[in-house]
């Protein structure tokens, strides 16, 4: 009897113990949470933490998904940005990856922070960047009104990245299409100036869109976006035009001739787009031009007319088309200059050749006293010149 007593206390013993150990199971630690989602974390030094955020930086820069999963479990900062005030979000914006920027967005990132100088992450994106990650951004609220310190908007990026697509979806997330910076550039004219058509026809297009909308609430004095747009100029006074036109933009310059842009914009106070396509010297850019009736005499600030700038530059093309559209052979800038002078002092023999058949004085002077035949006598090796000019009797 007192064995089995014994034996009864051990059984409940062991019992005792089986429970408890059964007790310490169900009280283990917890499993690992998910990727991204923090644990509870003891309170970290301000050099643990920056170093932390330092780490996770440096993660998002070397595109390096799994290790930023890691650092953010272990407390790491969604918003640790460098000392340029650049977060871990425009880090990867700029690396084009929308997986670890929807990453960084899920564990907390601000969408709108910007960093010194007003760059944001959806600025990153539409400076060259990923669709996915503009895209991303854009569905996260992401402000499209945001410009960097120079007035930049993620438009004007995004034209000046020749990214017709990017102008596209922001276009689409209604982002201001007129918008200008600080000294006046705007999205047209960085597509006009790179030649771009297919940004150009992006942002003319929105912008007719926006007048058919006016039209149809029946808003007569609203003003025309499309008017706005292709009449806006910076603080030089030049217009998308004159952007196209000063780099020979052909393409661009009858893209915005068709939609209404003014072949004479800056006559009386700067130059035309003439002057400066006659400059760049692409005859089909001033051909098209001339076809708009833009002025082939319409001269400078300083008097310079296009064919004087045209024989300057040794655009033999360009000066046989303005002759043709009635340029003026003997008109002077302010400083007398001639176009005959000009291509005398160049040594244009085939333009100069030309320019006395259509009646150019060959024995104008400068308001110096230089005439045409010491200007052209100035030159090494000239003779040929030299010739032409004596034959027509310059002295």
């Amino acid at each position: 009897m007192k064995l089995l007593k014994q034996l009864n206390g051990f059984d409940q013993f062991g019992c005792i113990l089986v429970l408890c150990s059964q007790l310490a199971v169900g009280q283990s630690a917890p499993a690992t949470p998910p990727a991204g989602q923090k644990t509870a974390q003891t309170p970290r030094t301000a050099e643990e933490k920056n170093s932390l955020d330092r780490a996770l930086l440096d993660a998002v820069e070397y595109d390096n998904r799994s290790e930023v999963r890691q650092l953010l479990a272990e407390g790491g900062d969604p918003n640790a940005h460098d000392e340029h005030g650049v977060t871990a979000l425009m880090k990867s914006a700029e690396d084009m990856d929308a997986e670890l920027a929807r990453t960084l967005i899920v564990a907390g990132a601000d969408v709108n922070a910007h960093d010194a100088v007003g760059m944001t992450a959806l600025l990153t994106a539409a400076d060259d960047g990923s669709p996915d990650v503009l895209r991303l951004l854009l569905a996260r609220r992401a402000d499209v009104s945001a410009r960097d310190a120079n007035g930049w908007n993620a438009v004007i990026f995004a034209a000046d990245a020749h990214r017709a697509d990017l102008v596209r979806l922001l276009l689409g997330a209604k982002a201001d299409c007129l918008a200008q910076d600080k000294i006046g550039i705007s999205a047209l004219m960085l597509a006009a100036a790179g030649d771009d058509a297919s940004t150009a026809e992006a942002l003319l297009n929105a912008a007719a869109a926006a007048d058919k909308l006016v039209a149809a609430k029946r808003r007569p004095s609203a003003p025309s976006q499309l008017r706005l747009m292709v009449d806006a100029h910076d603080q030089r006074g030049w217009t998308a035009l004159h952007h196209a036109a000063v780099r020979g933009a052909e393409r661009t310059v009858r893209q915005l001739l068709q939609r209404g842009a003014d072949p004479n914009a800056g006559q009386g106070t700067g130059p035309t787009p003439l002057l400066l396509a006659a400059e760049s010297g692409d005859p089909g850019a001033v051909e098209a031009l001339l076809a708009h009736k833009a002025d082939p005499n319409a001269p400078g600030a300083n008097g310079i007319t296009p064919l004087i700038q045209a024989a300057d530059a040794g655009n033999a093309g360009v000066v046989q088309l303005l002759l043709g559209q009635g340029a003026e052979p003997n008109a002077a800038a302010r400083d007398g200059r001639t176009a005959l002078m000009e291509a005398g002092a160049g040594g244009y023999t085939e333009i100069v050749h030309m320019l006395l058949e259509k009646g150019a004085e060959p024995n104008a002077r400068m308001a110096n006293g230089a005439s045409v035949l010491a200007r052209a006598s100035a030159r090494p090796q000239n003779e040929a010149v030299i010739e032409l000019l004596k034959k027509a009797g310059a002295r």
